[in-house]
């Protein structure tokens, strides 16, 4: 029999724990829109659709069931606050599970151990990450937490009738983590095996114990059901036998693959020299020393069930470890596939909390054989609770921060693009941010129901002709069998070419902002014959341009590329960008969905104005002085929103998807002819032959010497950058610096009808995406 709880704590240790870690994540930034899949999870769970691949039907049925409560209890609350309060509960049970696994181990005489060891889980920044938004991996790690603790038991059990009901909960609880998340059998297999060799099971046993799994698993009958009505924007074609298979076994992104991309990527050592790292960033130095003395028990022979645990355990952050760093195929040197990677160690982070706890009881005892001193214990679990309590200030900024809470920025994202897009528009969306942010917005809070909302890499699948009739409106080509996704292919070109032509005519067409290779995009703003414009966080494919005149097309890159003001549907991030510090900024960590957002942010920025500088320099002829004045107007904004993007890069915040030296140059064109266009200006009002100027401008002018001498400054510096990269133009910007540099030494500057000037510099094309 297991020891009676001792100490003076009053109830179970693993309710300290669960009680605690809930408030903490409760009170962090937990009514967001979480990136990732969050947004399609949600969608799914309101239209009654099928996720991708394996489809999670257990967290889907879950979701369903909380947003019909909720909305008849709270129907005023966001479903997305709702699902992240139930998603902060099952973190907050997995830590929970890691103080119960401690204490189960210890026969209960270790309580505050136990707690500081799931708290040590609770606390670190990928688990608090992954905790206040709603994804897969919170309820992954329960339940994988309550088939430890199951193995646990059925380990220290002192009957056959114990561990019999033990080995049949726990048959239940494999099948039921299949329904959710894949990577759960990597621990299942070291249990099993324990299982099995460790009692002789009768085949009929066996047969119950198969049944029991069989009925965890039978859960993915909900997708198979969700399926049978195809519902717009959901993945697959499970409504078959086969096409429910596929979909269970991942087989359009590889079976037990991250991604369906292909290529070579970092070895399994550095992988796990990552993961090495990681785990001393996420646990402390301390933390994880603490785990490593947790394995002295291991090769006790005191204690059979405890080494026979804590071999189990050893083998199961073995077998995950080589087996998923084998499979994984997203390369670790971009911060998001690399974040992407990481959410994944939740699940080993669980087993070493567990052994650093471990690792402090055993140092206790050995404290308590040697020395027996009382203060001595108390002192070390003093220190035990400083862990606990410094990983908890380190990293409850990041996510308590204002900076996250109130711009919730992943729904910004999503309301922006609705908000810019015109009455039953078509947008197409390209990147899993976009589509997810948008897709919860229509699905689950009836936003712009009029807007018909597709995704290009789904609409690729020959599945997807089973939702043709769903977008009554829209023409679908043929899709060809050599499609592709690759935004930098030919196939890819001919299926978006297709679809375009087909439907332009019939809609407003407006495409994700990375959905097109920028590389493809002509001086002119052509793309695959089509004319794209920048339009807040998306591209207008305007028009077919052989099918009207070049002036036509010209007048329609005139009508944005003359605008002054900030678009509404870029004011708010753009204004965030602006406004927020450096210092601020940081604790948006790379690699975030946050982050990408403000990233996108900025590309949006620059596509605009890269589009309005393309114009002027190549059609903004100036013939009187009122445009003129517009023109200064014109280049100071430019120049000003590409100054302020170039400000934002920087070592600890590099929001840039473009190559740095390209942004850099179009900011000192544009700054440039900006103070050549306002010293004109400045000459004609001295002479007084120019009309009322407006109010903004005479401000200028009154700080043309100041704007002259940024100028200097800042071309100047670019300059010794054009050597390094041999530039074509530099000899163009260097005539037009040694120019304002003679008006800052007051030498008089002609100003004539005609002149010949030298060619002027284009604004750099746009290099292919990193994303």
């Amino acid at each position: 029999m297991m020891d009676k709880p001792q100490g003076t704590w009053g109830v179970a240790a693993w309710l300290w724990t669960l009680g605690i870690a809930w408030t903490v994540y409760a009170s962090s930034s937990i009514g967001r829109l979480a990136g990732g899949d969050s947004g399609e999870l949600l969608a799914e769970a309101c239209v009654g659709g099928v996720a991708h691949p394996p489809g999670y039907p257990l967290l889907l049925l879950l979701l369903r069931v909380v947003k019909w409560i909720g909305e008849r209890v709270t129907p005023h609350m966001p479903f997305v606050v709702l699902a992240n309060h139930l998603n902060a509960v099952f973190m907050a049970s997995a830590a929970a599970c890691v103080t119960h696994s401690v204490d189960l181990v210890t026969n209960r005489k270790f309580p505050g151990e136990s707690v500081v060891a799931g708290l040590l889980f609770a606390f670190s920044k990928l688990t608090w990450e992954y905790a206040i938004g709603l994804e897969v991996f919170a309820l992954n790690n329960l339940l994988i937490g309550l088939l430890h603790i199951q193995f646990i038991k059925f380990v220290m059990s002192s009957s056959s009738t114990s561990a019999r009901r033990y080995s049949y909960s726990g048959a239940f609880l494999c099948g039921l983590g299949l329904t959710n998340q894949h990577t759960i059998v990597l621990f299942e297999i070291p249990m099993v095996l324990v299982v099995l060799l460790t009692r002789r099971i009768k085949f009929r046993e066996l047969c119950g114990l198969g049944l029991v799994f069989l009925i965890g698993v039978s859960i993915y009958s909900y997708t198979y059901h969700a399926a049978q009505t195809p519902t717009p924007g959901s993945w697959g074609d499970a409504s078959t036998l086969f096409g429910l298979l596929t979909h269970i076994f991942r087989r359009e992104y590889g079976t037990f693959r991250l991604s369906p991309i292909t290529g070579t990527f970092e070895g399994l050592w550095r992988r796990l020299a990552y993961y090495a790292h990681d785990i001393v960033d996420e646990f402390s130095l301390l933390g994880i020393a603490l785990a490593v003395f947790g394995l002295i028990p291991v090769f006790s022979k005191k204690a059979a069930h405890v080494s026979t645990i804590g071999r189990t355990q050893l083998a199961m952050i073995v077998v995950y470890l080589l087996v998923f760093n084998s499979l994984a195929n997203l390369p670790l040197d971009s911060p998001l596939p690399r974040e992407v990677t990481r959410r994944f160690f939740l699940q080993p982070n669980m087993i070493i909390a567990t052994g650093s706890g471990l690792g402090m009881v055993t140092l206790q005892q050995l404290l308590q054989a040697h020395y027996g001193f009382q203060w001595t214990t108390h002192g070390v679990r003093v220190l035990f609770v400083m862990m606990a309590t410094t990983l908890f200030s380190r990293h409850r900024p990041i996510f308590t921060t204002d900076l996250v809470a109130e711009l919730d920025l992943i729904r910004s994202l999503g309301t922006s693009v609705l908000a810019s897009l015109p009455a039953n528009a078509v947008l197409l969306s390209y990147t899993d941010i976009q589509w997810n942010a948008v897709r919860y917005l229509q699905a689950c809070e009836a936003q712009r129901p009029d807007v018909t909302h597709l995704n290009l890499q789904i609409m690729a699948f020959p599945w997807f002709k089973r939702q043709h009739p769903l977008y009554d409106s829209v023409i679908f080509p043929a899709v060809r069998s050599d499609v592709s996704t690759n935004r930098s292919s030919q196939a890819y070109a001919h299926f978006l070419g297709r679809f375009l032509h087909a439907n332009l005519p019939r809609h407003a067409i407006f495409l994700d902002l990375h959905a097109v290779d920028e590389a493809s995009i002509t001086s002119d703003q052509v793309l695959y014959g089509f004319q794209v414009l920048p339009h807040g966080f998306v591209w207008h494919a305007a028009q077919e341009t052989r099918s009207i005149s070049p002036q036509k097309i010209r007048q329609a890159w005139k009508a944005q590329a003359t605008a002054i003001d900030m678009p509404p549907s870029l004011t708010p991030l753009a204004e965030l960008l602006v406004t927020t510090g450096i210092d601020r900024m940081k604790l948006v960590p790379s690699g975030s969905w946050e982050f990408v957002v403000l990233s996108i942010a900025v590309d949006a920025v620059y596509q605009r104005n890269l589009a309005r500088l393309g114009y002027l320099l190549s059609h903004g002829s100036v013939k009187t002085v009122g445009e003129l004045e517009k023109q200064v107007l014109l280049y100071h904004s430019i120049q000003q929103e590409l100054w302020e993007i170039v400000m934002r890069v920087t070592a600890e915040a590099h929001m840039l998807t473009y190559e740095q030296y390209v942004v850099k140059k179009n900011a000192v064109v544009s700054l440039q002819r900006f103070q050549l266009y306002l010293d004109v200006l400045s000459d004609l009002a001295a002479s007084q032959q120019a009309p009322p100027l407006s109010k903004y401008s005479q401000h200028l002018l009154e700080q043309s010497w100041y704007h002259r001498h940024v100028t200097i400054e800042r071309v100047s510096g670019f300059l010794t950058e054009t050597n390094a990269a041999n530039d074509p133009d530099a000899s163009s910007i260097r005539s037009g610096l040694e120019t304002i540099e003679a008006r800052m030494n007051k030498q008089p500057i002609e100003v004539k009808k005609k002149k010949k000037t030298k060619k002027k510099p284009q604004p750099k094309q746009r290099n292919k995406s990193a994303k």
